[in-house]
């Protein structure tokens, strides 16, 4: 009778560990969402590369009956096995032992928390079409080795773009109506803390515009309707914050219509990522 648990196994390929580094980068990850980032035709690759994975224990799959009613695709995250691969190669992707600490708790997360995540990905995803090569994007995961220089908590994350030789930097900020309103709110206002205590001078560069991203139009409204309020103490000079929704984001094309900011705190036209 054939063996079916072989001891032994063919070590991970590039295409696999680049899954696993993705789902380090942010934590969740679907079939669709690495499908785009990976830029392939065809999903059922990606689905056999998951499928395989999860075969061998280096990733959990998470789907519950409700998620096909609302058009939810499976999860994924990494198991103590997909981690320990990681560690492996440490060295060459530098992986922080607290972010790779985190990873353990992503079995038990809740369905909030991994699409938070799952919405960061998509912002990835996004800003890479508009902005291709010229777009340096960091997941919080890995802003840990440096967060002597960023705000804490740590942001969702922070891109640099470079534009006509120069080179932009903001940190970005999802934002959800299922959460109450204080919390984004509270954020806000660690950001003016963070302004006037003056840490990213430390860097010699301006400081990073704070980019607001709701997930609905109304949640948008409120923000720019009471931001004035919140940030009444901030040199606003220095510390500037936009607004944009993620059906927006979606819509906004390379680079031509990617004017979909707007000054949360001084209204106005919307303005391009390139303009800010």
């Amino acid at each position: 009778m054939a063996d079916t648990n072989p001891r032994y196994r063919r070590p991970l390929n590039s295409k696999q560990l680049y899954i696993l580094h993705l789902l380090y980068r942010f934590r969740f990850v679907t079939s669709d969402l690495l499908t785009k980032t990976l830029n392939l035709k065809d999903k059922s690759k990606m689905n056999q590369r998951l499928k395989v994975l999860t075969q061998q224990e280096y990733i959990g799959r998470k789907y519950e009956p409700h998620y096909s009613l609302t058009g939810k695709h499976a999860i994924y995250y990494l198991l103590p096995k997909g981690i320990a691969a990681l560690k492996q190669i440490r060295d060459e992707k530098k992986y922080v032992t607290s972010a790779l600490h985190n990873l353990h708790k992503d079995k038990t997360a809740k369905d909030q928390f991994a699409e938070h995540s799952l919405d960061v990905f998509k912002t990835y995803n996004r800003l890479a079409d508009i902005y291709s090569n010229n777009l340096t994007f960091f997941s919080k995961s890995e802003l840990a080795k440096y967060s002597h220089y960023f705000p804490k908590p740590l942001p969702d994350a922070y891109i640099r773009l470079e534009v006509e030789g120069d080179v932009k930097q903001y940190f970005i900020e999802i934002a959800h109506t299922s959460k109450p309103l204080f919390i984004v709110t509270r954020r806000v206002k660690q950001y003016v803390e963070y302004s006037d205590d003056g840490e990213w001078e430390n860097t010699k560069t301006l400081l990073p515009a704070v980019l607001l991203i709701c997930d609905t139009p109304t949640l948008q409204k409120r923000l720019q309707k009471i931001m004035p309020i919140i940030t009444e103490d901030a040199d606003t000079d220095e510390l500037k914050i936009y607004t944009t929704t993620m059906e927006r984001l979606n819509n906004a094309d390379k680079p031509t219509n990617d004017a979909i900011w707007l000054n949360a705190v001084d209204g106005g036209g919307e303005l391009s990522l390139r303009n800010i």
